[in-house]
């Protein structure tokens, strides 16, 4: 669950940078990420929860590269794929990602 939580807070802060266009923004929201009493307590258990957030940011941070190319695109949707396969709930995520 340590490596998931590193790679969530990695991918929220890569989303956060290339989204706001400020480092200090994506430090602060990896910073809250982490942090928060609630992240703090349910973070380190294994739930599918955190296993579905991994891939729901993965397939995130994978739209906002550079050069977007159809494999980006594929990728991200085999990522989403992932997630929804790990918690139904993800499903709600597909409508921004569209």
């Amino acid at each position: 669950m340590l490596l998931l939580h590193l790679g969530s807070t990695f991918f929220l802060y890569f989303i956060t940078r290339k989204v706001s266009g400020s480092r200090s923004a994506g430090i602060i929201a990896a910073l809250i990420f982490s942090l928060s009493p609630l992240a703090i307590h349910f973070q380190r258990r294994v739930l599918l929860d955190n296993i579905m957030v991994f891939w729901a940011l993965f397939a995130g941070a994978i739209l906002l590269v550079e050069r977007l190319k159809l494999r980006h695109i594929l990728l991200s949707a085999l990522f989403v794929a992932i997630a929804c396969l790990s918690k139904e709930t993800a499903v709600f995520f597909i409508p921004a990602f569209i």
